[in-house]
């Protein structure tokens, strides 16, 4: 045990002793040289590290901003897709004012009131002879009932469901409508010929019609009221007798196109 003892008080004493000298020698500048030969050699390491450190934290940095990035981005997304929505809204609300506004501008006949449907169906998108609308007798819609699009005649009701009713189109195959030229120079009655061209027929050969005229109902014998635009002449044809002529019509609406119509009441 005293050997071991011994041993190790000397091996102690060695230590600080060497440690004196090496602090007596670094006071000195002895150990200059061997400082600068181990900076020199350490200094390479010590940059790697430091460029590596850098890295590292340029790195995160980056991981960093590409997260706040795509925050950034799913939130002007959202923004857009809300904006999209609100200018639907508005679009659509600008259409419904639109057609409301040129509803406004028929004048009905005293007691008449209007009521605002949407069309549901047609009986083909080619050349529809009949078109289906949303409201029916729970809205008090009766057969007979005349159907408008702003100042545009669109047909008659010709049958009635609950929340129903199936609109005959003043362009049907049955049409026998009272018409006359915006002027009044000439009346006759509007017809379907085999061809599908609208005819307005029997003017008489005193009566002045004109290609580019104005065709509107005449109200006579017929429950449409008078002024609802038809469509315009395109064609004259005067009668080989010098009897009744005719008159070919272009249309003014385009029926598959409508999405509201209104019902006068």
């Amino acid at each position: 045990m005293k050997k071991d003892t011994s041993l190790k008080t000397r091996f102690l004493i060695s230590l600080v002793i060497y440690a004196i000298i090496f602090l007596f020698l670094d006071k000195f500048g002895f150990l200059n040289g061997i400082k600068s030969s181990y900076d020199s050699i350490t200094s390479p390491i010590q940059k790697s590290f430091v460029n590596v450190n850098q890295q590292v934290l340029s790195f995160q940095e980056t991981l960093n901003n590409l997260s706040s990035y795509k925050e950034q981005v799913e939130k002007l997304e959202t923004q857009v897709n809300i904006l999209r929505e609100t200018q639907l809204k508005l679009d659509l609300l600008q259409k419904e004012n639109d057609i409301l506004r040129n509803q406004l501008g028929l004048k009905l006949p005293p007691g008449k009131s209007l009521i605002e449907s949407e069309i549901v169906n047609f009986s083909n998108y080619n050349s529809p002879e009949y078109i289906v609308i949303n409201v029916g007798a729970t809205n008090q819609v009766v057969k007979g009932d005349v159907v408008v699009s702003g100042k545009y005649a669109v047909g008659i009701v010709t049958n009635v469901l609950s929340n129903t009713s199936e609109v005959e189109l003043i362009t049907s195959k049955n049409t026998n409508l009272s018409v006359e030229n915006i002027s009044g120079s000439a009346k006759g009655v509007m017809t379907k010929d085999n061809k599908n061209r609208l005819l307005m027929t029997l003017i008489l050969p005193e009566e002045q019609i004109l290609e580019g005229d104005q065709i509107i109902t005449s109200g006579l014998n017929s429950p449409f009221p008078y002024g609802l635009l038809i469509g315009t002449v395109v064609k004259v044809n005067k009668s080989a007798n010098n009897f009744n002529s005719e008159a070919e019509i272009n249309k003014y609406l385009d029926f598959v196109k409508l999405q509201k119509v209104f019902v006068i009441k």
